[in-house]
């Protein structure tokens, strides 16, 4: 073989191995490599200055792809890659991710990349042939009658100002009352339509993720331009706007029906201890006297004579039966029952409940397995009274379901002995309020814990129908070896064996460690069974707003996003909804001017005012590219930039990609569903928690809806699995809100090192697991088992612990609503008791090696240090306007979120690309050093930007020079001796 088919032979596989990709290149553009392959393989050879032959090149590529086990792309590999896609595609119609799916398939089937042009004509393909099929579909299968109500929603009634379909868009922002009144009113309008899609979506073969991407067009298009669409098109996507949009009506009269119970409750308990407390003080006061009067009859031998029952009406002339009942328990020394005043204020609060709570009832359908269809009884009883007009108070007692009434609640809704108005026999009573209301009760209780459930919705399905569980061996081992998940494909007794010897050898090295002083930053006071201690740690300066960077000249916000943009053009996935439409200089303009509008809780009416740009102008731009998930698109983009800066790598933590998460409140000006009360954060105001996940500094991924009320643990795991940049992920820390029962066991078959830090360790410690039994350690040990592994029950729920992670991996749920499920106190059954035991065992691993390893403490509260200088940022950017969203809807906060996390990261990438360039001029005068110190600074920064004033953006203004920002830069003095002496 001749020199230069044997330099080239040793690129293109070096190259190959590096990207699973054969490059077409010329030996001038690799000199650096060759002259590398040269010196280390042929020192005293000739540099080839040309390629070999054409013929030479396609054997050795045949050579590297043999070598490699990978196949070239032919007409056969195009037919499995066409089939792939027609199967991608119904699982989500999106380019982007359609892509991502393919590569990912031809990496693990080591098929060779086609060029990009053919990916796109592929890709192109797939999406036309689906288009038609699902065309053909709806044509052969939509009815007159779905049709007419379609059409209905283009239409302007004359009593209302915008036609159906808008008012159908407008999503509750609150618990009043007319606003649910509002939405009760298109529930009972729209459920013909969701039942005749109900029936229709199934023949389609589209999954959930696709009927819910189909609907957000509905949401985005405005009507006239739903209109202009084909009819097939325009059916298929308001038909499952129809499906989802009801599913979602039904989640929010369920939690609106949930919030009054519980504000009920809560109000109920509050009245009971306050009538108690006058109860007590009154007692002495009013009921004293004739209380002695009756004591000293006791002495009184004249009343002796007479029967008991003479004497019972005597003393109720004086002392009637409910207070004498009080006095009793008084002189007792019991509490007064509560339970009697809390059930008293229910039956006075019947109007407000009759307001709030039956309309919800006479609406909303509920479920239950076989075995509990006696949880129902009381509802469909009550729902039958509501729906026919008819009053509780005119029913006989025989009618009333007596059983479904808890035993311990009887004597509070039941009156043994009540004497009618005609003199009859005393005979049975129940309070028909408190009835209505003990139904509501239970109805939230078993909603809890899934005994009850609501099959049209997203959020209160049955739980195996949640998890789909419902599949063949054959349909389970197919999505089993599509998941990057090997543990799954291990039995639970040798998951069980490895984490024995494990755990075993933590517990005994952990105690030997802090016996024997190895381990000299855990505090112990005290001795023998009394001894406590604490692990202390020392606080990391502040990652924010580092000294260094106020040397810098103050640079615009405006300028910053344009100079980013034309590093990493981020701004190219602000595609315009209008198909055929082009983005102009000025779209780029008006687009940084509302993404800044937002981010900075200005909003795009006062950028007007504060801009040299038109509102008019910029709110055509919002509604026309600004949407959840160009937003979206954009931040990876910008993720993806920044994790391949060179100063990237050494933001790793242990060698490790370590994430962190949290959350962050922020008030919002507008009632929006999602946002909540919460004195602690909003005062007297509502606000949202949004929920960001940050990998090295960068926030890579945020949950802007989440609710001030919800939390945070629920939402960790789709956080993580809902990354769309491509930067992966080996560990992820919280804090204690982060944690639950069951996200060690998530994280562990994920292959993610959970490692949260807890707010009481010491306490955590108490709940510590083994496999052997108590008195089988030595008694001097500090952190000790306190509970024995249940491996019986692990083994036995093993194949069904496997079936709920693999429907979780596989993204085909709603992951927070199974983690909240699965968390819940409520739910009971052996599958989840099951799951906690075997979470019990990772979390004791994990503490075990948080209290040994004081590495692995510091990389911790590193990474949370991180999360919560993204937070200072990000309240910097959002605090330049007042620092609460104007969102009038969950949709636009959301939005007004992302913007905000766009503009940090913009913000976090420019100063992590000038650290990086800074870094490679002091590497190269060899002034290790100042290169080791730009590497430990951190890029969270904003001391030399300028967030606020007036906005210029048509101004000719020059690119940003950063050069010159470089040069001084490197002038700065960050030599070891400058800063000591600092």
């Amino acid at each position: 073989m001749r020199i230069k088919s044997q330099v080239h032979f040793i690129l293109q596989l070096g190259f190959f191995r590096a990207k699973h990709l054969l490059f077409d290149f010329k030996f001038h553009a690799v000199r650096e490599d060759i002259k590398y392959i040269m010196a280390r393989y042929f020192p005293d050879i000739k540099q080839p200055k040309v390629l070999p032959s054409r013929n030479t090149i396609i054997k050795n590529n045949q050579r590297i792809l043999m070598l490699n086990n990978f196949s070239d792309y032919t007409t056969d590999t195009k037919n499995l890659v066409e089939a792939r896609l027609a199967q991608s595609i119904q699982q989500l119609n999106n380019p982007q991710s359609m892509l991502r799916e393919l590569l990912i398939y031809m990496e693990n089937a080591k098929l060779l990349l086609p060029s990009y042009s053919t990916l796109q004509n592929l890709i192109g393909c797939a999406i036309t042939t689906e288009e038609k099929r699902l065309n053909l579909c709806v044509s052969k299968n939509i009815t007159k009658k779905s049709i007419k109500l379609m059409k209905e929603l283009f239409v302007i009634q004359d009593d209302k100002s915008f036609y159906d379909l808008t008012l159908l868009k407008h999503y509750p922002k609150n618990f009043n009352f007319k606003i649910i009144q509002a939405e009760l009113e298109k529930h009972a309008s729209y459920y013909p339509l969701y039942s005749f899609a109900k029936r229709l979506l199934p023949k389609l073969a589209i999954s959930e993720q696709n009927i819910i991407y189909y609907a957000s067009l509905v949401d985005h298009y405005q009507v006239q331009a739903l209109k202009r669409l084909g009819a097939e098109k325009r059916y298929l996507y308001l038909l499952c706007y129809a499906y989802h949009r009801f599913q979602k009506m039904n989640d929010q009269l369920i939690e609106t029906f949930i919030h009054y119970v519980d504000a009920y409750n809560k109000e109920a308990k509050a009245y009971a201890k306050l009538r108690a407390g006058e109860v007590n003080t009154d007692i002495k006061t009013e009921h004293g006297a004739p209380t002695k009067t009756l004591i000293y009859w006791y002495f009184d031998k004249s009343l002796s004579k007479l029967v008991f029952g003479e004497l019972q009406k005597r003393a109720a002339d004086i002392l009637s039966q409910d207070k004498m009942i009080l006095m009793g328990e008084f002189l007792s020394n019991d509490e007064v029952d509560k339970k009697r005043y809390e059930w008293e204020f229910h039956d006075k609060n019947f109007q407000s409940m009759a307001k709030n709570l039956r309309p919800l009832i006479r609406v909303l359908d509920f479920q239950v397995q076989s075995h509990h269809k006696d949880l129902l009884d009381g509802f469909r009883f009550i729902q039958e009274i509501f729906q026919s007009e008819k009053s509780l108070t005119d029913i006989k007692f025989s009618d009333f379901p007596i059983e479904t009434i808890p035993a311990h609640l009887k004597q509070y809704l039941i009156d043994k002995e009540q004497e009618t108005n005609e003199g009859d026999p005393q005979t049975k009573f129940i309070h028909p309020h408190r009835f209505e209301f003990c139904v509501y009760d239970q109805l939230n209780k078993n909603i809890a814990a899934n005994k009850i459930y609501a099959s049209d919705t997203t959020q209160y399905k049955n739980f195996e129908d949640d998890i789909k569980l419902k599949k063949t061996q054959k349909e389970k081992k197919k999505l089993l070896n599509s998941l990057d998940a090997p543990r799954l494909n291990r039995t639970a007794e040798e998951v069980l064996n490895e984490l024995e010897l494990e755990l075993e050898a933590r517990i005994k090295e952990v105690n030997e460690h802090i016996s024997s002083g190895k381990n000299k930053y855990i505090k112990i006071k005290g001795i023998g069974d009394q001894r406590t201690w604490t692990l202390p740690y020392q606080k990391k300066s502040d990652e924010y707003n580092n000294p260094f960077y106020t040397q810098l000249g103050t640079t615009s916000l405006v300028d910053i996003i344009f100079s980013v943009n034309d590093q990493c053009h981020f701004m190219k996935p602000f595609t315009n909804i209008k198909s055929h439409y082009a983005k102009t200089q000025n779209d780029l303009k008006g687009l940084c001017a509302c993404i800044i509008a937002n981010a900075t809780c200005l909003g795009t009416y006062k950028m007007g005012d504060s801009s040299d740009i038109p509102y008019t102008f910029l709110q055509a731009i919002e509604q026309n590219l600004i949407r959840l998930e160009t937003l979206r698109e954009a931040n990876d983009i910008v993720s993806d930039s920044f994790s391949k800066l060179p100063i990237y790598p050494h933001y790793n933590l242990g060698n490790q990609l370590h994430g962190s998460a949290d959350g962050q409140k922020f008030k919002t000006r507008m009632d929006t569903f999602q946002s909540r009360y919460s004195p602690k954060y909003y005062g007297l105001q509502k606000g949202v928690a949004p929920y960001t996940l940050g990998i090295n500094y960068n926030a890579v991924n945020c949950i802007a809806d989440k609710g001030a009320h919800e939390h945070e643990s629920h939402f960790l795991f789709e956080l993580i699995q809902s990354n769309t940049s491509g930067i992966g992920l080996d560990r992820v820390s919280t804090d204690t809100e982060g944690s639950n029962q069951i996200m060690f066991a998530l994280m562990y078959f994920a292959n993610i090192d959970y490692t949260p830090c807890y707010r009481n360790l010491p306490k955590k410690t108490k709940k510590i697991y083994g496999f052997k039994n108590r008195e089988d350690y030595p008694a001097d040990y500090l952190i000790k088992q306190m509970y024995k592994v249940n491996r019986k029950l692990i083994i036995e729920e093993w194949e069904n612990i496997r079936d709920i992670v693999m429907a979780i991996l596989s993204k085909e749920v709603e992951i927070d609503v199974i983690t909240r499920k699965l968390c819940s106190n409520e739910l009971n059954g052996k599958t989840k008791r099951a799951l906690w035991e075997f979470n019990n065992i990772l979390r004791s691993i994990y503490l075990l090696r948080y209290i040994d390893d004081p590495m692995l403490r510091r990389f911790v509260r590193a990474a949370l240090n991180r999360i919560e200088a993204y937070h200072l940022l990000r309240r910097n950017i959002a605090d330049t306007n007042g620092a609460n969203f104007r969102g009038g809807s969950d949709v636009e906060v959301a939005i007004w979120n992302e913007c905000a996390r766009l503009v940090a990261n913009v913000v976090m990438y420019h100063n992590a690309s000038l650290l990086s360039k800074l870094m490679e001029i002091k590497e190269k005068k060899s002034d290790l050093a100042s290169a080791e110190f730009i590497r430990r600074l951190s890029p969270i920064a904003s001391q030399h930007l300028n967030f606020g004033g007036r906005y210029e953006f048509n101004k000719e203004v020059e690119p940003m020079d950063i050069e010159k920002i470089l040069k001084m830069m490197d002038k700065i003095d960050v030599s070891p001796a400058k800063r000591k002496k600092k």
